[in-house]
Order: C-alpha cells, then sequence, then structure tokens
C-alpha cells in the first residue's frame, strides 16, 4: 500500500478493476501499489502511456507540461503528515497605511 497525495488544485477520478478511486486536493489517500501504478505510472520509468490514458497529453510536445500535473501527486509509502502554517507574531504585523488621498470624499 502506498499514499498518494494530490498537492495541486485539481480533482481526478480514476479507476482499476471497476473501483473508483478519488484524489481530492491536500488529501492523502491510501491504494493498492498496483493502483497507484495503473494511475500515476508509480514504479515505472516511462510515464507517457499513462499521461496518454488520463488525456493529458496528444503529442510528445505536451509531455512536459502533463509531466507537471502528474508530479503535483506524490507518493509515499508514509502517510503525509498535515502542514500546519505557523502564525504571525501580533507584534510583526505591518500598521495600516494612511488613508489620505484615497476614497470618494478625498479633494
Amino acid at each position: 500500500m502506498v499514499w498518494v497525495h494530490n498537492k495541486g488544485q485539481e480533482f481526478l477520478v480514476d479507476h482499476w478493476d471497476g473501483k473508483p478511486y478519488s484524489f481530492s486536493p491536500n488529501k492523502p489517500i491510501e491504494v493498492p501499489d498496483h493502483v497507484a501504478q495503473h494511475i500515476f505510472g508509480y514504479g515505472l520509468e516511462d510515464k507517457v502511456p499513462v499521461l496518454a490514458r488520463l488525456g493529458w497529453t496528444k503529442t510528445l510536445v505536451d509531455v512536459p507540461k502533463a509531466m507537471e500535473r502528474l508530479n503535483k501527486f506524490v507518493i509515499t509509502s508514509e502517510k503525509p503528515q498535515p502542514y500546519h502554517a505557523t502564525s504571525p507574531v501580533v507584534d510583526q504585523v505591518p500598521s495600516l497605511a494612511s488613508r489620505q488621498g484615497r476614497g470618494k470624499d478625498s479633494k
């Protein structure tokens, strides 16, 4: 089993053996290795047939852009840990700019 983490913005649904697999942005899911190989070319050197099956490439000219899209799906053996951005320090918030000279009432 492997974890697939969709780090892109696009939702992807694909099928293996009649079963749908949904990959929502920023929501890792666990799938069997053979499913990851079928859908994403996991473990394969040549990913062009996978890109064509997904409909992301029609010609070899399209391959670089399709690979960028495919690389947004990160496959790991360990469950990805959620990323939590730290909050900014309150004392470091920039001051508001002067509103002088702005708005409808400015002359």
